[in-house]
């Protein structure tokens, strides 16, 4: 299950990919400049705690990179935030593209999991989600 991340004030907001691709369908596409996008590869978007950039973890970065479709528009967040396509852009950039297709979104839309960690994919605890957002102060139990 591949989702994305970010801090809005204060709680931790959490998109399934899916559903956000869902989300973006009707949106227009447009050639974004690289530049703008910069201060993504600054961040540690690829590992945290429960997972070491160990160079197997790289190699699957790496493999991932190399089969990125840059035709396939970016989905991109308020402030440049990339919220899918991040293997895309470095494909571009390796590349020496100086734009990339995307959708820019001015707001942020509905998470689907808010106030909680990630679930941990890698023991196949997996979130059943409905089109309504979780709120995850209940018991997580009841969610999975």
């Amino acid at each position: 299950m591949h989702t994305f991340s970010h801090n809005i004030d204060g709680k931790r907001h959490i998109w399934l990919i899916h559903n956000l691709h869902s989300y973006c369908k009707s949106f227009p596409v447009q050639q974004i400049d690289i530049t703008l996008l910069q201060n993504n590869l600054e961040l540690n978007l690829w590992f945290d705690e429960s997972e070491e950039p160990t160079i197997n973890a790289i190699l699957i970065h790496i493999k991932r990179i190399q089969n990125a479709d840059t035709n396939y528009p970016i989905i991109v967040g308020p402030n440049y935030v990339i919220m899918d396509g991040l293997h895309r852009l470095v494909k571009a950039i390796l590349a020496e593209e100086t734009t990339i297709p995307a959708i820019c979104l001015k707001n942020w839309p509905m998470a689907d999991i808010i106030n909680c960690t990630q679930p941990n994919v890698s023991q196949n605890k997996t979130l059943k989600v409905t089109d309504k957002r979780i709120n995850c102060t209940q018991n997580m139990e009841q969610t999975t």
